[in-house]
């Protein structure tokens, strides 16, 4: 049984590096996870969000940190092959996807909400 759902990518008509897209998925009914699509060398796969740190490791490189991990290779195998199959789905439409990309995680518009209470 599958932990994903509601997969959404956005394409980059003229990508000019290495990214060609954007989503979105919603892991276990419970999260969106946004995600950026990056042209690889071995092929696209899909990056999750990570912070650049401050300071070089002992190899002068200036590290990343991932915000999201998933924990085990399944997962992210998984998450990784329903990205990869939607996008071939989006480029074999021929169109990039119509509707605009999902707000950042933390942005999304509040729904009106009424319990009853005055406050």
């Amino acid at each position: 049984m599958s932990s994903f759902s509601d997969c959404k990518l956005f394409t980059i008509k003229n990508p000019t590096g290495t990214m060609v897209g954007s989503g979105s998925i919603v892991l276990n009914n419970l999260v969106r996870i946004s995600f950026t699509i990056i042209k690889g060398a071995q092929g696209i796969f899909a990056s999750l969000p990570a912070t650049k740190g401050n300071k070089p490791d002992e190899n002068g490189k200036i590290p990343w940190y991932p915000q999201v991990k998933l924990l085990t290779e399944e997962l992210y195998a998984e998450f990784q092959n329903i990205v990869k199959k939607e996008f071939a789905k989006v480029l074999g439409a021929g169109s990039v996807p119509k509707s605009k990309p999902a707000p950042p995680i933390g942005e999304e518009p509040q729904k009106d909400y009424d319990d009853g209470y005055p406050f």
